[in-house]
């Protein structure tokens, strides 16, 4: 009996490897498909799918891409809101803010009636040298309008002045001028010229009328005259409100002499005021 060969020594068998990747997205597929059986028909039916996930997404930037590019045209052609004015409320819509209110208006006195015949009376001139030609003064409301008549502003105030005189009447207030008497004396003789050289002098500083002259005698510098410095005038342009021989209120122009937007409210206050009763007693 031939010997039986040597038993040769089989090698313990290699381990496959394990592709644990794998096995892990074999559980997540395993679980996933377990939790569409279990899903209702409605959650199936609303469960997100891959192809709406990316349509959705995709309208979303495309929605941002639109607003974007609208965004950026604007800017290039210079719209937008414009700055709000301070004070002003912007409204609806994207028109400009409302324009604010004008301001009130000063006060005015109401115009005088046409071809009153007043306008072609005789002036009153009123002489400070005169003893006792200034007490109607002490006496009611006046306004009264120093001027300085040498001057182009002082032309202008005494025509403001008349204008003035002329919407006072009938009122509770009177208007009179107060001019240097210097401008009214003849030279030759040092006394007052004739009153109607007086009227024609009066006439040329654009004064007409009814209207009351005050002539101020002279009491040297700083005021010039009696009638300033009793009521503190310096300005040679200026009007001051008395109340029976009282100061109640003074104002000067700011250049230029008065014009009627500057005198007239002041007119209007002094209509306005009404004097203490007197008594009797």
């Amino acid at each position: 009996m031939a010997p039986e060969p040597p038993a040769v020594a089989s090698a313990p068998p290699r381990p496959v490897p394990v592709d644990r990747v794998a096995l892990r997205r074999a559980a997540e597929m395993a679980e996933h498909g377990a939790a569409a059986e279990r899903a209702t028909p409605a959650q199936a039916a609303t469960a997100p799918t891959p192809v709406g996930y990316w349509v959705a997404v995709g309208s979303a930037l495309a929605l941002v891409t639109a607003l974007l590019v609208l965004l950026l045209s604007g800017m290039l052609k210079g719209e937008g809101p414009g700055p709000v004015a301070r004070g002003a409320r912007p409204g609806p819509g994207t028109g400009p803010p409302p324009e604010p209110l004008p301001p009130a208006e000063a006060p005015r006195l109401p115009e005088p009636p046409v071809g009153d015949p007043r306008d072609e009376a005789e002036p009153t001139f009123l002489d400070g040298l005169e003893a006792g030609a200034l007490d109607p003064l002490r006496d009611g409301v006046w306004l009264l309008v120093y001027s300085d008549p040498s001057t182009a502003e002082g032309r202008r105030t005494v025509a403001t002045a008349t204008a003035v005189h002329r919407k006072l009447r009938d009122s509770g207030a009177r208007l009179a001028l107060v001019l240097a008497r210097q401008a009214f004396l003849d030279e030759e003789v040092g006394r007052l010229v004739a009153p109607e050289v007086a009227r024609a002098r009066l006439l040329a500083l654009g004064a007409r009328g009814d209207v009351t002259v005050i002539l101020d005698a002279p009491d040297g510098p700083p005021t010039g005259g009696r009638l300033r410095a009793r009521f503190g005038v310096k300005d040679l342009e200026a009007a001051v409100v008395i109340v029976d021989g009282r100061l109640e209120h003074r104002t000067a122009p700011a250049s230029g002499g008065f014009t009627l937007p500057a005198l007239e409210p002041l007119a209007v206050r002094a209509r306005e005021i009404r004097p203490a009763p007197v008594d009797e007693d």
